[in-house]
């Protein structure tokens, strides 16, 4: 599974005060990655690595940090996320939970950045009982695990075939071979479904 003995966090936020104050914290948990703009975020969210968790602010100098989201959420359905905003709007506050992220009004109290990056970094050793149940009750090899788990931890498919040194036709046929067996219409779904046991642990 993935190694998570590197946690690497993405804050983008145009406020150079935010990103070290937010860095500063960052640090004792993982890999601080800031980024002032959209594109900039685009181009490190487009580089197939895994991420452990995001930080966005709400309003970005190209474009809203709900959408930056939303487009992060097409390789990273399920990377835990947090949307810090100066201001309240009902309308962003649900969009933001249908990205399933976290809402915030700055200035965000460190306590809370804290438990999102505790429970980020610890999302793995959270994942295996799950995946080991599963791995019993639906009779998955080891493979099947190995990639569900590292699905449900945010690795894309071209960080997980380049992690396993495996090509794309083996992985796609241990994902089909998977979702047989549990049912799932997507990798993703399984994954999804995962983290739900997950969070009734």
């Amino acid at each position: 599974m993935t190694d998570t003995r590197h946690p690497r966090f993405l804050v983008v936020d145009d406020d150079p005060g935010v990103r070290l104050a937010v860095g500063r914290i960052i640090r004792r948990y993982g890999e601080f990655v800031p980024a002032a703009t959209i594109d900039r975020a685009a181009v490190l969210l487009d580089d197939g690595s895994r991420w452990t968790g995001f930080l966005f602010d709400f309003h970005l100098p190209d474009g809203s940090g709900l959408d930056l989201l939303a487009q992060a959420r097409a390789t990273h359905r399920i990377t835990p996320a947090m949307i810090l905003t100066g201001n309240h709007h009902d309308e962003a506050a649900n969009a933001a939970h249908d990205l399933r992220a976290h809402y915030v009004i700055k200035p965000v109290v460190t306590e809370r950045i804290e438990n999102f990056l505790r429970d980020a970094t610890s999302l793995a050793s959270r994942v295996a009982p799950a995946l080991q149940e599963w791995a019993a009750c639906y009779g998955l090899s080891r493979a099947e695990a190995d990639l569900l788990g590292r699905t449900a931890l945010g690795e894309s498919k071209f960080a997980i075939t380049a992690a396993r040194e495996t090509s794309r036709e083996t992985i796609k046929t241990q994902v089909a071979c998977l979702l047989r067996k549990t049912g799932d219409d997507s990798l993703h779904a399984a994954a999804e479904r995962l983290l739900r046991d997950v969070a009734r642990i």
